[in-house]
């Protein structure tokens, strides 16, 4: 398995041992997950990277937005459901996927928002230091 550059580690509970790396969408994040990073990617907020072992990258660029993030998260409930077998055939019934994608997209945005919080304290406590 390779080495995952800076990153945000989320455990999906319940489906396996699954688990999401949010990292800023760069060439080189990419390439270290095992990706290419395309030309046309310059022009993407996001993106979902399987990495194998029950693995996910999630790359994000700073001015991705909500809906953003949203349509990334369900790509990754279906990418972790058809991973483990799920056929997505019966709209009558898709709970365990509404569920996943509720708790995917809940935690991916919390995680953010807790990363930004972290770099404004940061940034105040360094203004501060230099005054």
């Amino acid at each position: 398995m390779r080495k995952v550059p800076e990153h945000i580690k989320i455990k999906v509970p319940v489906w396996g041992n699954r688990w999401i790396f949010l990292l800023k969408y760069t060439p080189e994040n990419v390439a270290a997950a095992g990706g290419k990073y395309e030309k046309n990617d310059d022009d993407a907020l996001a993106m979902v990277l399987p990495m194998g072992y029950g693995r996910y990258a999630l790359f994000y660029k700073d001015d991705a937005e909500l809906p953003d993030m949203a349509h990334e998260c369900l790509h990754l409930t279906h990418r972790i459901m058809g991973d483990l077998g799920h056929q997505f055939t019966d709209y009558t019934n898709d709970e365990a996927e509404a569920y996943l994608f509720r708790y995917i997209f809940g935690i991916v945005i919390e995680k953010l928002k807790q990363q930004e919080e972290k770099r404004c304290r940061t940034n105040t406590q360094n203004k501060q230091k230099k005054k």
